[in-house]
């Protein structure tokens, strides 16, 4: 069977791509052809350098293009217009519903994982879906050899972010699950056994575990294990759990790691208060314009120096760290308003009304936001409590903080 995939999303053109490739090429045990579109050459050739598949320019003309794919492509064909460009895509599937070919669709994850890449996304969110019918010969098991093709950590990302992708790589090797469109849904585990550790189950495999960040604290030892699943509503067993990985029982760690997260209004333009970033604000940064005042930074940084330091509380060192951590994704995804260099509540009130105009400002704390209210800043910026926009994660966002759960034990225990 020939597998033909699309190059040339218009947005995350390259990620989209590689994860149709290798997704077409596990389910259906072949290494696809990517047509691309002149503009996505770059993606192509990094897709053939990285993957070592073909590739192939299609002409501007659409009937040129119309030729073309009707060389390529037969009854025996599979194509997938998931990630080309609108006019190749209906191309696609034109000369697919000619020939009688297969249509098959990658479905892409948002919320945070967006800008993630499979495998750096897990299998069981990135499903494949054939259009009216399924082609014969569809893997009951995946063969690794396509994840494998790429490393198990990505670069040139935030380090919590890396670390949740190579959690979700070393899922995508151990379960080997093809997960196809209305397939079963899988369940999702962390178990945490106090002085041994948290695990990550998928299906009941472990496909990952880490030792406590530091023993000690948590919840009563009479209890051997705390489990808590994707599905399960953020009720105390969700708190025994992270009090167990991290000594830490705090409505703020719950909500750094994702298990409640910000519903905000696409196309509007937020600055983030440093009490935002406590609230989760990086779970998502990619999906929306934020601004980081200068005044976060300093504030992170006092931040985490002292909590370095030996106070009571385990939450006290866990906290601050996870902070940075989670300042470096908004960091990478946000614009930047320079302030003084002392507390947020102090010096926003101060910045240059140019640069607010028109954001809506989030923070977590009422009494600065009353502050706030008595100062000219409401004359040219919305404020708003973040709180007040707090939803409880479901189905892929859940997912992801589970995975980002493992992924910060992880960074803790080492750090």
């Amino acid at each position: 069977m020939r597998v033909i995939v699309g190059v040339g999303a218009p947005s995350h053109t390259y990620e989209a791509a590689v994860s149709t490739v290798l997704r077409a090429w596990e389910v259906l045990g072949e290494r696809p052809v990517a047509i691309y579109s002149p503009f996505a050459r770059g993606a192509a050739e990094r897709l053939r350098g990285e993957l070592g598949i073909e590739i192939v320019e299609t002409p501007q003309d659409f009937g040129e293009l119309l030729r073309l794919l009707r060389g390529m492509v037969d009854g025996e064909t599979a194509v997938f217009p998931t990630s080309a460009s609108l006019a190749v895509a209906i191309a696609m599937t034109r000369v697919a519903s000619e020939k009688d070919a297969y249509i098959g669709h990658v479905y892409f994850p948002f919320g945070p994982w967006t800008g993630l890449h499979y495998p750096y996304v897990p299998r069981f969110v990135q499903r494949v879906l054939f259009v009216e019918r399924r082609p014969p010969g569809l893997r009951k098991e995946v063969d690794p050899e396509a994840v494998r093709s790429l490393p198990e950590k990505p670069s040139g990302l935030p380090e919590l972010r890396a670390e949740v992708a190579a959690v979700s790589y070393r899922s995508n090797v151990e379960v080997g699950e093809p997960y196809l469109y209305n397939d079963r849904e899988p369940k999702i585990c962390l178990r945490c056994e106090p002085g041994r550790g948290l695990s990550l189950y998928v299906d009941g495999v472990k496909v990952d575990s880490v030792d406590t960040p530091r023993p000690g604290g948590g919840p009563d030892r009479t209890l051997k294990q705390y489990e808590h699943c994707v599905g399960d509503g953020p009720g105390s067993n969700l708190y025994d759990l992270l009090a167990c990985a991290f000594s830490c029982r705090n409505d703020q760690l719950a909500s750094m790691l994702g298990y409640m997260v910000p519903r905000l209004e696409q196309g509007r333009k937020y600055v983030v208060d440093t009490s935002a970033l406590y609230r989760g604000i990086h779970n998502v940064a990619g999906e929306h314009d934020l601004l980081v005042p200068y005044c976060v930074h300093v504030e992170v940084l006092h931040a985490l120096a002292e909590g370095i330091r030996d106070k009571p509380g385990h939450c006290n060192v866990v906290l601050p760290r996870l902070l940075w951590l989670a300042y470096e994704v908004v960091r990478a995804h946000s614009g930047y308003v320079p302030t003084h260099p002392y507390k947020c509540d102090v010096v926003l009130p101060t910045a240059d009304p140019e640069l607010l105009k028109d954001a809506t400002l989030l923070a977590d704390d009422r009494r600065t936001i009353d502050a706030w209210m008595r100062t000219a800043l409401p004359r040219y910026v919305g404020i708003e409590a973040i709180a007040d926009r707090m939803c409880a994660a479901t189905g892929p966002t859940h997912v992801y903080a589970v995975f980002q759960t493992v992924a910060t034990a992880r960074l803790l225990a080492t750090a």
